[in-house]
Formats: structure tokens, sequence, C-alpha cells
């Protein structure tokens, strides 16, 4: 598996607190997710950003605006328990995915999600 791959992370804040050579960090608004079968950008801030993993801080714009096509309901991002979405390869945890909003949620939620798309990505990388 290749672990050089890049990240953004789009907030509306200067400083997202993570600090990596393969993250790049983005202040602004978030508009598009591009790519068809994988992320391969997004559009933050009226700047094009390439990467292989898009990660959004905070509720700044609805999850279906993004990603057309996404599974809700009541507001959230509907999830299995290996914290999947309805789209292959998209992944959700948090307060985006429902209540309780709390920290220990989240990270519990992160952690699964982190496990389900290691493993989606082994079994991608043995369809190759």
């Amino acid at each position: 598996m290749d672990w050089d791959r890049t990240s953004a992370i789009c907030t509306e804040y200067k400083d997202c607190g993570v600090h990596r050579d393969n993250v790049r960090h983005t202040v602004g608004y978030p508009t598009e997710i591009l790519g068809e079968d994988r992320a391969s950008g997004l559009i933050c801030g009226g700047e094009t950003v390439a990467a292989d993993g898009i990660f959004c801080l905070r509720s700044c714009v609805a999850p279906a605006a993004l990603l057309p096509g996404l599974a809700a309901e009541g507001g959230h991002i509907r999830v299995d328990r290996g914290q999947r979405t309805n789209l292959p390869g998209c992944f959700a945890a948090g307060d985006c995915t429902g209540r309780p909003y709390q920290y220990a949620k989240a990270v519990g939620e992160g952690n699964v999600a982190l496990h389900s798309a290691v493993e989606y990505l082994q079994e991608m990388e043995a369809r190759e």
C-alpha cells in the first residue's frame, strides 16, 4: 500500500493543528470534491487542491452538496456499523453521522472508519 499519498483538509480557520508533509491544509469553504471512482482533489476557497483523501472539518456545507447521491437521514450522513456510507470508498464519523455530539463518539467512530477504509483499500489493491 502506498502511504505517500496526499490528503487535503479544508477548514474555515487558519490552523487546524495537523502539520504533515503529505497533508495540505486549505482555508475556505469546500464547494466540490473532484474525481470519478475515487477522490482526486477538491475545490476549497476557490482553489483546486489535488488530493487522494479529503477531510472537511466542521459543518460548513451539506454533505450531499459535496457528494451527490450520499444518503442522509435527519440531516446526518447514513452509515453502517463499519462507518461506510452508501457510496463505495466513502466513510463518515463523528457529528456528521448523528447524536450524541461527543468527542468520545467521534474518536470511536473515527477508529472504526479508519479500519474500514484500510480494509477497503486492501480489497481494491487485491483486485488490481
